[in-house]
């Protein structure tokens, strides 16, 4: 897993390759997964950001991106 934070014009403004690796095992093809993840800005203005995801499957070497927008108030 792969993550970029973005402003709101889309430009990259962080990024980390291989974040997090996640093992899934199973009988069945997964429809779905469930992750819990963590991402520490401290110390990043007050403004709107895009955190953006890369699942990488190692298997058939596709990507899936998720964006989570998010807001830091200013203090």
């Amino acid at each position: 897993m792969d993550f970029d934070i973005l402003n709101p014009k889309g430009e990259v403004l962080a990024s980390q390759k291989a974040f997090g690796d996640f093992t899934f095992t199973g009988y069945l093809r997964n429809q779905e997964i469930y992750s819990t993840l963590t991402i520490d800005v401290t110390g990043a203005p007050a403004g709107d950001y895009v955190l953006r995801f890369h699942f990488n499957d190692i298997n058939s070497g596709k990507s899936a991106t998720v964006d989570q927008p998010f807001k830091i108030a200013a203090q």
